[in-house]
This record gives structure tokens, sequence and C-alpha cells, in this order.
């Protein structure tokens, strides 16, 4: 749902193979059995076998697994992020999604594995709708939520957030017919949330955090920004020169802040072990959309000029972090102390959340089931979060310090950065929601 850092920096590192996983230890087992599979119009029977189930965490890092003889399945996975988990037919240069996990009366996409109570996971029998594309497990739901380690209410807050797990389930996004983890590649479609504030308020804040927690407010999301960002070859050795064309095509019509619409965007830029492609066209206005108000649904795809098309299909937009979406949304509310000297000491922050038209601070589980807890040493298009930094008028950098995910009042002391705080313009808090979603939230001089 939400994330965000000012100066991204990526490190990729997408572990391939049968239960690759970038060299993590794993610690967990998921299990089952799959039973049915439904018919797809027009799909021939041999068409219709699960041959691989892969588990995609949040982290992009990929778990794969295949069935013995009687459709029984064991995946060994990372515990500490949300999962992803596809059931794939693979019949000669095809790979085809028959189906992924879902948990319907909690709305889930995805296994929620970031403080689990146990360390497996037997999901019973599955059966799959190739229609639906769901892949639905026998498991009752309470069993579940004791597994995962959460009670009902924050079960339902995390199916409100993690639409975009969906996109995890491509793992053939060159269409190549090769699992793109068995070749060195890894993609990903990221979505930036720009969080605004319900007291409409883009300065002077830092005066009203001085000494004083600043809470007289709520988060609303106010724009969202899209990112492609790929690795091909040893350390993403196998790139496009920065500046080659490049295209990202949306499902349908999506507007900026002015009522300006397109359906696709171009720009390309190399970075860091991989490449990019992004909405950046050297302005906010033209870069940021409102409308529709949630991240539309659908296949997008991006064309690189010397390259194969690269798509994601099955993306399903959050809606909440809807532009506009005055509740449910998770965000930090600050204080302030300075030194005699009028340098920044300490940051005072708690975590808060307005469920209906109640705002109040968000309770341990549901921090810990919406925010996700990372950084850049877990590889693969991660990263960190939550992270508190500053942007000053003196240009000098201050590199982000990481910030807790603790229920109540948390500080941190920022006196190392000799900052006068006059000499601050920006306060930014970055995290990522525990479904990767990227949310960035600004406070002003």
């Amino acid at each position: 749902m939400l994330v965000g850092l000012l100066g991204l920096t990526l490190v990729i590192s997408c572990g391939g193979g049968s239960g690759g996983g970038g060299g993590d230890t794993t610690n967990y087992t998921i299990s089952g059995k799959v039973g049915t599979v439904s018919a797809r119009g027009g799909r021939a029977l041999s068409d219709l076998s699960v041959t691989n189930i892969v588990a995609i965490a949040s982290t992009n890092h990929k778990y794969s697994a295949t069935l013995d003889s009687d459709g029984n399945f064991t995946i060994k996975v990372k515990s500490g992020y949300p999962y992803a988990v596809g059931f794939y037919n693979q019949t000669g240069t095809t790979i085809t999604l028959l189906g992924y996990l879902r948990q319907d009366q909690v709305d889930w996409h995805s296994l929620p594995l970031m403080d689990p109570a146990t360390t497996t996971t037997n999901l019973g029998t599955i059966e799959i709708d190739t229609t639906s594309i769901e892949a639905i497990p026998s498991i009752g739901l309470n069993d579940l939520l004791s597994n995962v380690n959460m009670d009902l209410a924050t079960a339902n807050l995390y199916g409100e957030i993690d639409g975009m797990m969906t996109q995890f389930t491509n793992v053939d996004v060159d269409g190549n017919g090769v699992f793109d983890f068995l070749e060195s590649k890894a993609f990903m479609l990221d979505v930036i949330v720009q969080i605004g504030k319900s007291n409409g308020l883009t300065s002077g804040e830092l005066a009203l955090m001085q000494d004083q927690w600043y809470e007289n407010y709520y988060a609303i999301p106010n724009s969202y920004q899209f990112f492609f960002y790929a690795t091909e070859g040893s350390g993403g050795s196998d790139k496009p020169a920065a500046g080659t064309p490049a295209t990202l095509r949306f499902p349908q019509m999506v507007y900026d802040m002015v009522g300006n619409g397109k359906t696709a965007i171009a720009g390309f830029t190399a970075i860091g072990y991989g490449w990019s492609v992004s909405t950046f066209e050297g302005s906010s206005v033209n870069s940021s959309y409102v409308t529709p108000e949630v991240v539309p649904s659908g296949s997008y795809t991006y064309e690189v000029s010397g390259r194969a098309n690269y798509t994601f299909h099955n993306i399903q937009g959050s809606a909440a972090v809807a532009v506009g979406l005055t509740e449910n949304v998770i965000y930090p509310v600050m204080k302030l102390t300075t030194s005699e000297a009028g340098k920044l000491a300490t940051v005072y922050y708690k975590w808060m959340i307005r469920v209906g038209t109640t705002t109040r601070e968000a309770t341990l589980a549901e921090i810990r089931a919406l925010i996700a807890d990372s950084d850049l040493s877990e590889d693969c298009f991660v990263q960190t979060s939550p992270t508190i930094s500053v942007e000053t008028n003196d240009g000098v950098y201050h590199p982000p310090i990481k910030l807790a995910r603790n229920e109540g009042e948390s500080t941190i002391d920022l006196s190392s950065w000799n900052v006068s705080v006059s000499d601050i313009t920006k306060i930014v808090v970055g995290y990522c929601l525990s479904t990767n979603l990227d949310c960035r939230y600004y406070f002003f001089q």
C-alpha cells in the first residue's frame, strides 16, 4: 500500500532455480495438495495440469516446487514477507498461470507470513478455477489466521492493501517460455503513492512539530506514479544503454493533475545493477496521476527498443490507497526537539491509522501487517523501510535512517546529522507497505 524513498537505490540479486531465493536461509514451509483444475474454454486437457508452483515474496525472491505423483507439494520459503503463490502449466514455450492463491473471506491475494506464529502452513486441498485464475485452499480461515498470527480485523485490513501482490504471479515477463528466475532475470512493476494531509498544509509544518506533536490531520493519498525495474544477466550486466527509447502502456487512460490523459508514457534510465522505465518526464504534474483514483487493473506492457516486450498480466489496483481515500491509511505523526544551538536533536514519532471516521494510534499487529520491515541487504529491488531523511538548503546529503515499527511513541537520535532546523526544507518519511506499494510522506519547512 505505502512505501517510498528519495534517491531510489536498488540492489538486485533475485535467486533462481528450484527453491532459489537469492541465497536466503529458508525457515518456513508451505504445503498442500492440488485438487481439481477447472477447464477454461478452448484449453486442451494437457494444458490444465499444474507443472510448477512458485511462491514469490514481496522482495521479488522466488521459491519453486513441483508436485509428486499424488499432487502434493512442499515449498520452503523465508518468513518475514507476504507471498504470492502461483500454480502454473508449462507446455512447450508457453507458461500459463492457472491460478494464484486466494482467500475470499478476507480478500487475500497472498499469504501474509510477516510475523507467523508457526513454521508451517498446510493449505489443504487446493481447487483451481482457471476462469477466475484463483486457487482456493481448503484450510479453514480460523486455522489460517492462527498460523499467520492475525486476528480477523487485521486480516481484513491486510486484504485491503494486498491487491498489488498479484504482479508477482508474472514469472515469464519477457514471454520467452522460460521462468525468468531460471535465466538470471527479474522484473517489477512499482507504484509509488504520494501521501498528503487533510489539513492541506505544505509549509510551516516543521514549526508545528517543534516540542509538540503535529497530529491534527489524517493522511490522504493524492497521486501515484509508475516504475518498471528490470535486471538481466549476471549482476544486471545485460541492459540497454541509457537513453534507449522505451514505452510503458497502461491498461486504460490515466490522467494527471491538470487533466491530461495518457495511455502510454516514454522514457528510459539505466540504474544500479539493472534498468528502469518510469513515468518521470521532467515535471511532477506530468509524472503524477490522479484519475482513475485506483491504479488501473489489467495488463501493463513495456516496449524497449531492441528488446522483447515485457508484459505484466493480472495487475490488481489497491483500493486501500485510492486517490482521495480518507480511511485505512497508516501514516506517521512527529515531534522534534532541538539543541541549544538550534540543531535537530531528537525526533519522536508514532504510527497512526484512520478507521472509518476515527483517527487513532495503530496497533502493533496493524503496523507489522501493513508496513514492511526491510533494508537493502535483502536485495532484489528492495528499499529500506521505514526510514526518515531530510532535504536541506545547503545541498548536503544525509542518508536515510531506519525507523522502528513500534506501537506507541518511539524516538530516534538525529544529532549526528548536525543539521540546523532552519536549514531543513523538507523531512521525508519513506515506507513500503508490506505488499511492496511505495509511499512518500512529506513535512515542509
